[in-house]
């Protein structure tokens, strides 16, 4: 089910706005100036190695399964006496776990990708607040300056004496 919302939204980013018809149909209706897009290159490129993992872990679990399959077999072909045979399945199953070793390297290396991505792209909003934030500290610091704060101060006590 995720897969297909990921086919989805694949979809939609990378044909719909790229689409020759879909473009002119926007010139045509008068529609040529684009609102900016809220969908960085950074959400696209999250987004394709998410796809990459996934297809991995699909190709893994296919293997898995293959060695399954073909660990039983082997069982029966040494028991019906075709040693051989076994023998050329027993290599295979080495070469696929050693395919599965590499398969696994590789998803971790993704996944370390993924949450380095979506780190550094939090660290950014983060620094975008912080930084909203000292301009607005210093539009008030300016708003209200030492002196200015001391004379409503001294007021304000000016009052409270005389009543």
């Amino acid at each position: 089910q995720t897969s297909n919302l990921y086919n989805c939204v694949y979809r939609f980013l990378f044909t719909s706005h790229l689409d020759p018809k879909f473009i002119s149909l926007k010139i045509i209706m008068g529609q040529s100036s684009r609102k900016p897009s809220k969908v960085t290159k950074q959400d696209i490129a999250i987004l394709t190695i998410k796809f990459l993992r996934d297809s991995i872990k699909i190709c893994l679990h296919k293997a898995e399964c293959i060695i399954k399959d073909e660990q039983e077999i082997t069982k029966k072909l040494l028991i019906n006496g075709h040693r051989e045979k076994a023998k050329s399945l027993l290599r295979r199953k080495l070469t696929l776990q050693n395919y599965l070793k590499a398969a696994d390297q590789q998803l971790e290396n993704l996944e370390n990708v993924i949450f380095r991505l979506e780190s550094s792209h939090m660290e950014r909003k983060v620094i975008e607040a912080l930084n909203v934030g000292n301009v607005a500290l210093k539009n008030a610091n300016n708003i209200m300056d030492v002196k200015y704060v001391k004379r409503i101060l001294l007021e304000t006590s000016e009052g409270i004496k005389k009543q």
